[in-house]
């Protein structure tokens, strides 16, 4: 009865009720209604395998992380689509963006422990990626193998490190 005169109350102000999804996914999608987030989406469409709900995450971990200090890196680049996202977010800070990938693909892998093969993800290339970026002043890109490429940046701190690599 309280229940049925609750719902009569919002109905009539112009609200509906309705049950909880309880046990299913949360029917809230926040990356589709911001106009920010949506627009940098939109620039890296076709360079990324990420999901535009795990780049909405990655949007923002960036933009919280804009006034914490250091840099940020990402390690596993790929064609430069998060990237290109991470540095966008933060380009009116003054934090580089560190971008550690071997450009080439992936090598050897061990067939017990990767799910990818050698060669998977080899569509790219550190001059593809780099003139994809051209336009973000802030990126710095490292070729070869993480870790072997970390010494350049050894002595730098970092707000925020996206690991994205795809073997053990």
């Amino acid at each position: 009865m309280i229940k049925a005169f609750v719902r009569t109350v919002l109905a009539a102000l112009g609200y509906e009720v309705r049950p909880l999804r309880r046990g299913k996914p949360s029917p809230i999608h926040l990356w589709e209604e911001h106009l920010e987030f949506n627009d940098r989406y939109e620039q890296i469409v076709g360079h990324t395998v990420v999901s535009k709900q795990r780049c909405f995450i990655l949007y923002q971990f960036a933009k919280h992380v804009a006034s914490v200090p250091g840099d940020v890196a990402e390690v596993g680049v790929y064609k430069g689509g998060t990237a290109k996202l991470l540095a966008t977010t933060l380009g009116n800070t003054a934090k580089s963006v560190h971008l550690f990938d071997t450009f080439t693909g992936m090598p050897a892998t061990d067939p017990k422990k990767d799910w990818h093969k050698a060669g998977v993800f080899g569509d790219t290339s550190l001059e593809s990626v780099a003139g994809y970026l051209r336009d973000c002043g802030n990126t710095h890109l490292h070729a070869g193998f993480f870790p072997d490429t970390a010494q350049v940046v050894e002595k730098e701190t970092f707000c925020f490190v996206h690991v994205d690599c795809d073997i053990y």
